[in-house]
């Protein structure tokens, strides 16, 4: 996973941010606004924690997905559109997880409307 480090604002202002991240043996990765992130990230880390373990890939989808679910409507909620026409939608990101379980390497994408997709291992180049 790659990523550069370079946020920009609504108002053009521009700023490094970390947008790759590991907790609990899974590495994540978020386009989209740092507030958003920075409270998936909090959210994400502490259901990890109840876990007590690396996630299979089924239960980092329904852990991931059931967590992310309140975070996004606490975050879309607050929106105020300063732009006619602006809705909560200018917010949605996507986050990606890369793990490994007995199966191999896997890939979840959770997108703005909190549905997760899971690519499996076979999809993975070997090296």
């Amino acid at each position: 996973m790659a990523a550069d480090t370079q946020a920009t604002e609504a108002d053009q202002t521009r700023h490094e941010v970390e947008k790759i991240w590991e907790s609990h043996g899974l590495l994540f990765g978020y386009s989209g606004y740092a507030s958003v992130r920075d409270e998936l990230a909090g959210a994400l880390d502490e259901a990890l924690k109840v876990l007590g373990g690396t996630p299979d890939r089924r239960q980092a989808r329904d852990t991931l997905t059931a967590v992310t679910l309140p975070v996004l409507r606490q975050e879309y909620g607050r929106f105020i559109g300063i732009q006619p026409g602006e809705t909560w939608g200018k917010l949605a990101g996507a986050m990606l997880v890369i793990g490994h379980d007995d199966g191999g390497y896997w890939l979840l994408e959770i997108d703005g409307n909190n549905t997760g997709r899971s690519t499996p291992s076979a999809a993975f180049m070997r090296l």
